[in-house]
């Protein structure tokens, strides 16, 4: 008979979203209720003050030169006052936010929100993956809980440069 004497594991996800689920809801409540309604703290140097954020470019290849020459608050890379702070992806996502919903601070704000939220799923699912198969104690899930919850996460998802 077929499969006869040989060991067939099979894995399923249908208990997936009890993991996660809580998790990302704990986190929508706690950061989604905020909702920036201006900017704060470093936002508005590397967001209102930025050039590559705000700033306009005769076309898309001028800005994309600019991006590379450029640190993450709008200075010149080789002038002696820049950090050197160099985050092109977190630059070229406030670009895009602000062009998508001006100079807004909600929307960048719910979208650090949702990356936060997608984060705790992802660790939720980490955690369930790593722990004992057939686990069923919701010990996976409250990890995931205090992963969304706890207080370190405040400032990355708060404030909208920190991305």
């Amino acid at each position: 008979k077929m499969g006869e004497g040989k060991v067939v594991k099979t894995t399923t996800t249908s208990g997936t979203g009890l993991v996660w689920g809580p998790a990302v809801v704990l986190a929508a409540a706690l950061y989604g209720a905020h909702g920036a309604r201006e900017f704060v703290y470093d936002d508005r140097y590397a967001i209102v003050e930025n050039p590559l954020v705000t700033g306009r470019f005769p076309d898309a290849q001028a800005w994309w030169r600019e991006l590379w020459r450029r640190d993450f608050w709008g200075g010149l890379l080789d002038s002696p006052t820049s950090h050197k702070s160099f985050r092109p992806v977190v630059t070229a996502s406030l670009r895009l936010g602000v062009w998508l919903h001006g100079e807004q601070p909600r929307p960048l704000y719910l979208l650090n929100a949702g990356l936060h939220c997608a984060a705790v799923a992802l660790v939720a699912v980490l955690i369930a993956r790593l722990s004992s198969a057939g686990r069923s104690d919701g010990a996976p899930a409250m990890a995931a809980m205090w992963f969304a919850a706890h207080p370190v996460h405040v400032e990355a998802v708060c404030n909208i440069v920190n991305r």
